[in-house]
């Protein structure tokens, strides 16, 4: 386990995983004992450094509570807890970044002191690196933080202060000169580092400022302090007025100069460098325009060069043609080209480059000669930069030069690689953008945004308000560094909204380079028209026609949409890898069944103005797919989109039936990869109005959207059923039923759009061949429900139970199990699951045996075994992983730590839930952060912690959203909120809560949540000393929910205390007389007694 307190407080697993320790108390306590370095720390001083001088009441026992808080979260190391109390405190094991930084600065130190400038100045960097900057955040206002922090600043400033001395020693002036300036500027009266920027100054020329800096101290000390200089400051004064040369040593070779902007994001990716070219001769990076390659080569000589290694950065974008190339590298290197602009040829013009290298290889063989001479025998590393322009003739005179000198090795960076034997390729990627494990504010794409823009308007920082606007803006960006920058600079005037607003014209608004930078990185186009300008024709033909696809593409779906006489199929594969090579494409997915290849967005952007500026008009081979839309001459961008959209229905329309049997897995991992493709083919046979092609794509996807969910767009299917016209009945009665079906309990549709596709659906499904999708034969007992004629829905179910079609037959067992449940009728409501089970296990449909699971576990909940049910939803679960799906992972979770809690199996359940819950905050799942709050508020009452339990309620009230399906829990929590306001002293509060959770549950005919509040209702009755009423409501219960719940511990703690109060013979009776009742007697006598003020109030 690792603790990170150098920058935002942070606790990993042994995997490097996050792991959410609590609130800022408990961080604060990790953070604490993690300072210690091992140490025991007593309770009292823990008490003192958290809370000073106002403890607590109760300080000890807020200070245990704390520590259980803290163990509970914090992994078990295999090696026993790493919180352990000692006698008189508690002590912390983990690996802490401030005691690997002290210990680095110790070393670092050492090595200065005995003259080995070079080690010190690597260890003292390292340790600067852990820094991810200020200390200890986010741990709120302990007293101990203020003098912790402080100490860990000034440790961090000595750090860079003797980092300086030895880069000074090293003769590194130029490049720690920003730096310097910039920290001495922060700290004005800190004189060790106002010498060290006397030094700098002079070595770098500027003798007269370097003075000024002298004065400047003496003045601001007499002023401030009324002090003079110290002996030190002093004698690097009189040593710069003597011009003293030991404070300007020769550097043992030309280093770079450190950039002016902070190096931000490429952390992990220099280490990676350097690791590598300490093993191999030639390292290319590659990635597209703006990614960053030549601030990371240049950042990599900057950090390389103290540690004694010669290196050489050669900058190749200007070099053009062959004849430059080798003067470039001379020029480098300090020697002057034997031919002074070039080769000269015998009538004395400077010859050009007749191209495949031939100037390097045999017409000027006394420069090549020259240029090995001059590298002879040196361990040099020599970067190459932007070769991709001369990417042939680089490659050769790279080859040649690694031969004659073993010693060499060569850094190269460019949009394609040089494809010679030993090359070690280092593809650079995006700047990592937010995710569901790395915060918004960590991200490196978000950092470097903020930097810059920061830059452009002082004070701008990422805030809750604009983060997610900002991460909305990287990650359209594709986290391409140029371009984020770019954006950034575009603050100065806009805000991070009306950027992100304007970025539909990337183009026209991301202009304002720095005007130092080469002209092809002062504006987004200019950097794709480079590497756009460097494609072959048939290259440019394949990239624009891909810019159609969405999501990516395969192999085969890139032949069949942009192939053509023009371009043949069999020469694809060649262009594509071209592409990749260049790239303007990246494969992903390499490790699956299929490669996938996609184009980053600003390149795809730039290619789609391509494709529409094309203008070309298509050939036979290039047409529209045959069963589309006749037109004799389309555009070529005209005739690409009309291929994609037909590519991808008959692509949908093979895989719908694969998703009700054994190949559902694949059939179900295709359509979720192939969605942005196939919503984008369904739009523009919207728009083009190809109501054939429209209801087609529709129908062919309504089985996997049901499947999904919360998936389910409801804008854009309520397009297609708004279509004109009474052709293909079957397509429109297909799409209306499943957007239906959807609002009736799939996926939370809104019940006016449902009403909308009920009565698409009437209008068509008599002219609809019914035996073209199973989903048709679902429309009677579809329009009983929604009708809520529950014993119509069973009887249309009923007639399904022996069709020929073995999975319409399991689809009606499970939707009877369904309709039985929601009746009440528990008993029968498992037959039909149990016989859905079965049949989905003969079919090999996971879906419908996940749905039997999720719907059998509360049934076996009910009837006493809430292990049982447990298990029922971990097969759900293992169901639901099969099929690649994640979004109901949380609530699945959630589920199972309520059934583990049932069966009193407190520490399982509370892992359980806590899992639910980070899980649901990840992906946003409201309704499983709902269940998890509820099921730890539970928990919390189970174990007397009221006030925890009223947090947990709280924060599940919070997460219900307006006009959303989680309204539908607002019963359960109010009727757990009940039980606690009764157990504070509140009996009026209590039911008055209770009140709302009846008639929300009313109002939705939700059975179980009726009966939950009626079991709540019996137990605040008991409490108030009425056993014979509680008795009558737990009778009530029973009648509302169809069976006693047998699995509630509550529900028997109540039956049990009610009993002995009362007797059996009178408990029998008052129980009777609420379970003889029909459930609409129940439901008025419920509400009843709801409104009842309680004696004691």
């Amino acid at each position: 386990m690792r603790i990170n307190l150098l920058g935002p407080f942070e606790v990993l697993d042994a995997d490097g995983r996050t792991v959410d320790v609590g609130g800022p108390r408990v961080r604060a306590l990790a953070a604490r004992l993690a300072l210690a370095d091992g140490r025991t720390v007593s309770a009292a001083l823990l008490i003192d450094d958290l809370w000073g001088d106002n403890p607590p009441a109760g300080a000890s026992g807020t200070l245990h509570r704390l520590v259980s808080r803290l163990r509970s979260a914090l992994p078990d190391t295999g090696t026993g807890h790493p919180l352990r109390s000692e006698p008189g405190g508690y002590r912390l094991e983990a690996t802490v970044d401030a005691r690997r930084f002290e210990d680095l600065a110790a070393s670092g130190r050492q090595a200065l002191a005995d003259t080995d400038p070079a080690t010190a100045a690597r260890l003292l960097r390292d340790a600067e690196r852990l820094w991810r900057g200020p200390a200890l955040g986010g741990l709120g206002e302990a007293p101990y933080l203020t003098g912790a922090t402080a100490r860990l600043s000034d440790l961090r400033l000595r750090v860079s202060e003797h980092r300086f001395e030895a880069e000074l020693a090293l003769g590194r002036h130029a490049a720690v000169a920003t730096e310097v300036e910039q920290l001495a500027a922060n700290h004005p009266l800190r004189e060790r580092l106002q010498g060290l920027l006397m030094r700098v100054r002079y070595a770098t020329g500027r003798q007269a400022e370097a003075l000024a800096v002298f004065e400047r101290v003496r003045a601001e000390l007499a002023d401030r302090l009324g002090a003079d200089p110290s002996p030190e400051l002093a004698a690097v004064h009189v040593a710069v007025l003597r011009q003293d040369p030991d404070l300007a040593p020769n550097p043992p070779h030309p280093t770079p100069s450190a950039a002016l902007t902070s190096f931000v994001g490429r952390e992990s990716e220099l280490d990676q460098l350097r690791s590598l070219l300490g093993r191999e001769r030639l390292v290319t990076i590659l990635g597209p325009g703006g990614a960053g390659k030549t601030r990371l080569a240049r950042e990599l000589l900057v950090q390389l060069s103290p540690d004694g290694g010669e290196t050489r950065f050669v900058e190749l974008s200007m070099v053009d043609g062959t004849a430059g190339l080798i003067p470039a590298i001379l020029d480098s290197l300090g020697t002057r080209s034997p031919f002074p602009g070039g080769p000269a040829d015998t009538d004395g013009h400077s010859r050009r480059d007749s191209g495949a290298g031939e100037s390097i290889t045999a017409d000027s063989p006394t420069e090549f000669e020259a240029l090995t001479a001059t590298l002879h025998g040196r361990a040099l590393l020599l970067v190459l930069d932007n070769c991709e322009h001369l990417a042939t003739d680089v490659a050769i005179l790279v080859e040649r030069l690694l031969d004659t000198n073993p010693r060499l090795r060569i850094l190269c960076t460019g949009r394609q690689p040089l494809d010679i034997a030993g090359e070690q390729r280092f593809p650079l990627p995006p700047l990592g953008l937010p995710n569901s494990d790395r915060p918004t504010t960590e991200a490196a794409a978000v950092r470097l945004f903020a930097d810059r823009a920061a830059k452009v308007r002082p004070g701008f920082t990422v805030t809750d308000a604009n983060a997610e606007t900002v991460a909305e803006i990287c990650r359209r960006l594709d986290g391409l560094p140029l371009a984020i920058e770019l954006a950034a600079a575009r603050t100065r005037i806009m805000t991070p909204s009306q950027l992100a607003h304007r970025l539909d014209d990337r183009f026209q608004l991301l202009t304002g380079g720095v005007r130092t930078a080469d002209a092809r990185h002062q504006t987004l186009r200019a950097v794709v028209e480079w590497s756009w300008d460097l494609l072959d024709e048939p290259e440019r033909r394949l990239a624009r026609r891909f810019s159609v696809f969405a999501g990516g593409a395969t192999l085969a779906a890139v032949e069949a949409v942009c192939g053509g006489p023009d371009l043949p199929a069999d020469r694809i594969l060649d262009v594509v890898a071209a592409l990749a090579d260049k790239s303007l494409l990246e494969a992903t997915d390499t490790d699956g069944p299929e490669p996938r290849f996609r184009m980053l967005d600003t390149i795809r952007a730039f290619a789609t103005d391509q494709l529409a500026e094309a203008g070309e008009r298509s050939g036979p081979g290039h047409a529209a797919a045959p069963d589309g839309p006749a037109s004799p001459h389309p555009t070529e961008a005209t005739a690409t989109r009309t291929k994609h959209a037909h590519y991808f229905r008959q692509l949908a329309e093979h895989a719908d039936p694969q998703l009700r049997g054994p190949d559902q897995p694949t059939a179900l991992a295709m359509f979720q990869a192939e969605q942005p493709n196939l919503s984008s083919a369904l739009r523009w046979a919207l728009s083009t109005a190809d109501t054939e092609l429209a209801l087609r794509l529709a129908a062919s996807q309504v089985w996997y959207r049901l499947l999904r969910g919360s998936r389910y767009d409801t804008a854009i299917t309520d397009d297609v059923l708004n279509l004109p016209g009474d052709d293909f009945p079957t397509e429109r009665s297909t799409v209306a039923t499943a957007l239906a079906m959807a609002g009736v309990g799939f996926a939370g549709v809104d019940v006016p759009v449902a009403q909308r596709a009920l009565t698409v659906a009437r209008h068509h499904i008599d002219q609809a061949d019914r035996s073209r999708h199973p989903l048709l034969s679902l429309w009677e007992p579809l329009l009983a429900l929604h009708d809520k004629d529950l014993h119509g829905t069973r009887l249309e179910l009923e007639k399904l139970l022996n069709p020929n079609d073995a999975w319409t037959q399991a689809t009606a067992s499970l939707f009877l199990g369904f309709v039985h449940n929601l009746d009440g009728d528990t008993s029968t409501a498992r037959h039909h699951l149990e016989q859905a089970a079965d049949h989905f296990e003969r079919l090999g449909d996971r879906w419908g045996r996940f749905l039997t699971a999720q719907a059998l576990a509360p049934i076996r909940s009910l009837n006493g075994d809430p292990t049982s049910a447990a298990t029922t939803y971990r097969e759900a679960l293992a169901h639901l992983t099969a099929l690649g799906t994640t979004e109901d992972v949380p609530m699945l979770l959630a589920q199972v730590g309520h059934e583990l809690l049932r069966a009193n199996d407190t520490n399982a359940a509370r892992s359980e839930l806590e899992s639910a819950l980070r899980l649901a905050d990840r992906h946003g799942n409201r309704e499983a952060r709902i269940w998890s709050h509820c099921g730890l508020g539970d928990l919390a009452v189970a174990t007397a912690n009221l006030p925890e339990a009223e947090h947990h309620y709280r924060l599940a009230r919070e997460a219900i959203a307006a006009d959303s399906p989680t309204r539908r829990l607002i019963p359960v929590i109010e009727s757990r909120t009940a039980r606690l306001l009764h157990a504070n002293g509140s009996p009026v509060a209590a039911r008055s809560r209770l009140q709302t959770a009846i008639t929300a549950a009313l109002a939705a005919d939700d059975l179980p949540s009726l009966a939950y509040a009626a079991n709540t209702l019996a137990e605040i009755v008991l409490a108030d000393g009425d056993p014979a009423t509680a008795a009558e409501i737990l009778g009530l219960a029973e009648t509302i929910r169809g069976a006693p719940d047998q699995g509630d511990p509550n529900v028997a703690r109540t039956t049990t205390a009610a009993r002995t109060a009362l007797g059996t013979a009178d408990f029998t009776t008052a129980h009777q007389h609420g379970a003889h009742r029909t459930r609409a007697e129940s439901l008025k006598r419920l509400t009843d007694l709801a409104e009842q003020t309680p004696a004691s109030g």
